[in-house]
């Protein structure tokens, strides 16, 4: 407590240290001017503290100022920041949705047109003859989709 009062009320900047000693030479010289009464002294090295306190405290208190500002400024910062962090969430849940639909959606899709080629594939007259280039795709699409382990694809495909 008395750390943080005595490194407020020191000078902390050279201009600060030259007003303390214009200070103190203007109470010195007022001591010793020899045409002065005492009463006169003590008037004005009185108000030469006042002077010097009223400095004090103007200085503290634009400290304080500057630092309130200062505060402000980063509360506001923050605050936009926050509403930023927000706004990237929500358009993040909506999107994270609206995949989840979709993902939905193309699932359904494929597994209709799977039942569609399989409903087709059982349908097909016997000893009907496949075109060798529907063929020559369907086995490729086999082999990108890793199934060549099935019986379809080596009864069609031959391997």
């Amino acid at each position: 407590m008395i750390g943080a009062l005595v490194g407020w009320l020191l000078p902390d900047s050279l201009w600060s240290w030259l007003a303390v000693a214009a200070l103190v030479a203007l109470i010195a010289g007022v001591w010793l001017l020899p045409t002065l009464r005492l009463v006169e002294r003590i008037a004005i090295t009185a108000g030469l503290l006042a002077l010097a306190l009223i400095a004090v405290l103007h200085s503290a208190w634009q400290g304080e100022a500057e630092a309130h500002a200062a505060a402000k400024m980063e509360i506001r910062a923050k605050a936009a920041e926050l509403a930023a962090l927000k706004k990237r969430n929500a358009i993040l849940e909506r999107e994270a949705l609206q995949k989840v639909r979709d993902d939905a959606k193309i699932d359904e899709a494929t597994t209709t047109l799977k039942d569609a080629i399989d409903e087709a594939a059982k349908h097909q007259p016997p000893g009907a003859v496949t075109d060798p280039a529907a063929v020559a795709v369907g086995c490729a699409r086999l082999r990108r989709s890793g199934q060549t382990g099935s019986s379809d694809y080596r009864r069609f495909c031959g391997g």
